[in-house]
């Protein structure tokens, strides 16, 4: 709900004008083989923060399941695989025919990559975690978008 496409990140992440590569800091300390300990250190401070203007009891959810070394490893596992010097080191995904903390751009570059209908729809006010932070709001944009497509 608020991930780009991937190409579309990836062609920010190169663009030094775009805030994207800033914004995208925090893949360095993901990667890191100290990240799982870094991020749980302090009662989970640095992954707290990650969830802040989150509600207590989802972010509870978040560190039921991450809170261990093992889970916050695997979790990491992703990045470690896939990113390198905050580039991917996975082939282009290429166009798709469906489908804070990315930039706007980043996520308005999405539709050129887009085959099929698409449609951006911004909710102001809302951080990275849609769902939980504006479920109504979500709904309503999709049922919204459902009904214009005759679904």
């Amino acid at each position: 709900m608020s991930t780009p496409h991937p190409d579309a990140l990836e062609e920010k992440l190169a663009d030094p004008s775009s805030c994207q590569h800033q914004d995208s800091a925090y893949f360095d300390t993901f990667v890191a083989p100290d990240a799982a300990s870094l991020l749980l250190a302090a009662d989970a401070g640095l992954l707290r923060g990650a969830y802040a203007g989150l509600p207590p009891a989802d972010v509870d959810v978040y560190l039921k399941t991450l809170g261990s070394e093992a889970a916050m490893a695997a979790a990491l596992d992703w990045y470690r695989a896939n990113i390198q010097d905050r580039k991917f080191t996975t082939p282009a995904l290429g166009k798709v025919d469906a489908d804070a903390h990315f930039c706007l751009d980043t996520a308005e570059a999405s539709r050129d990559f887009m085959s099929g209908p698409y449609r951006f729809v911004r909710l102001p006010g809302v951080s990275h975690w849609v769902p939980e932070a504006a479920p109504d709001a979500l709904t309503d944009a999709i049922l919204a978008i459902a009904r214009q497509d005759g679904g």
